[in-house]
């Protein structure tokens, strides 16, 4: 897990992160690593190249700042299906959870 994070934090090292992603993949499919922090990187890697993202881990502050949103997401319609696949909770849950956590990055009215 602490490989993991240090990974997902290399923002600024985009091919890295992709290396990483594609040996971790046949590790998730064999049970050896999580889903849920493969969805976390994938969908890193995805907001950092420009792409939708599939699980909506990567979060923005809404445009009035009063609270956290997913990046753009694929079939956004699909996204607690998708979540529920890898064992994340429903984007719901996951935006009340960023707001508690992060309530110094939100306007306060």
């Amino acid at each position: 897990k602490n490989f993991w994070l240090l990974v997902q934090h290399q923002d600024k090292h985009l091919d890295f992160q992709e290396q990483v992603l594609s040996l971790m993949k046949p590790e998730v499919d064999k049970k050896k690593a999580s889903e849920r922090n493969y969805a976390y990187l994938i969908d890193r890697v995805r907001v950092n190249s420009k792409k939708l993202q599939i699980y909506g881990t990567q979060c923005r502050v809404n445009a009035e700042g009063s609270s956290y949103e997913p990046d753009p997401c694929e079939e956004p319609e699909k996204l607690n299906e998708r979540r529920a696949s890898v064992g994340l909770s429903p984007i719901e849950e996951y935006i009340g959870s960023m707001n508690k956590n992060h309530q110094g990055s939100l306007n306060k009215k």
